[in-house]
């Protein structure tokens, strides 16, 4: 009796580790299956609209590129009011950046301190996806608070990089725009991209673009008004509309 005892519980352990073996060997091939995909060398298929891997080596590059697919081009959050003169003084401290990398003009550069000392001003700051925006509104006369004139630089929180720059206001500049945007794509650290082209534009305008970095460069110093800029711009969109930044 003892002995169909043992024999019983015999069988009852070996029925338990089959079971359990059932069980166990399957999680266990598929965690090995997965470490083995996840460790291998696999070719990942291109996604469409990507950029390029020398393009992305280049860090403004990328961010606009992240931008454009986050937010788009412009910046769409809501303006916090800052005080004037801190703007005024931060602003000029980034204006006198691009001179010194001779981006940005003497005309402009004059033009720009000549507004921040008008008698009164607004200033607006905002902040997304890894830029930010400020702006300065001057006012020739203080109660006139329609025809205020304005100094824009957008820039890129991580490489200091300025990525946009407005001077609206009496600005009259004898530089040549293209040349201007030569020093800018130097100064924006692209001119390893090897394949950009010059775009059509208007007199007193310029504008290159890139399809490797799907970059598109503009500057224009018409009607009183500076403005040099990098914007993330695919083909079709290039090809779609007349890109050109109010």
């Amino acid at each position: 009796m003892n002995r169909n005892k043992q024999l019983m519980g015999a069988v009852l352990i070996v029925l338990g580790l089959m079971c359990l073996l059932s069980v166990m060997l399957p999680m266990g091939y598929g965690l090995w299956s997965d470490a083995y995909l996840l460790s291998a060398d696999v070719e990942r298929p291109a996604i469409d609209g990507q950029l390029s891997e020398q393009a992305q080596e280049i860090p403004i590059v990328y961010a606009l590129y992240r931008k454009r697919i986050l937010s788009g081009f412009d910046m769409s959050t809501a303006t916090r009011e800052m005080d004037t003169s801190e703007q005024a003084n931060r602003l000029r401290e980034l204006l006198e950046g691009l001179k010194n990398a001779d981006v940005l003009p003497q005309g402009c550069w004059e033009t720009a301190n000549e507004i921040f000392r008008f008698p009164s001003a607004m200033a607006y700051n905002q902040e997304q996806d890894g830029f930010q925006q400020n702006t300065y509104l001057g006012y020739p006369e203080a109660e006139a608070l329609g025809t205020g004139v304005e100094v824009m630089v957008q820039q890129h929180e991580q490489t200091e990089l300025v990525t946009a720059c407005t001077i609206a206001g009496g600005v009259q500049p004898q530089d040549d725009a293209d040349d201007l945007l030569h020093i800018y794509r130097s100064y924006l650290g692209m001119d390893s991209l090897p394949d950009w082209k010059k775009l059509e534009t208007q007199e007193e305008s310029a504008a290159w673009w890139s399809e490797m970095g799907q970059i598109y460069l503009f500057c224009s110093l018409q009607e009183g008004r500076f403005f040099i800029g990098a914007f993330s711009l695919p083909k079709e969109e290039l090809l779609a509309a007349d890109f050109l930044p109010s």
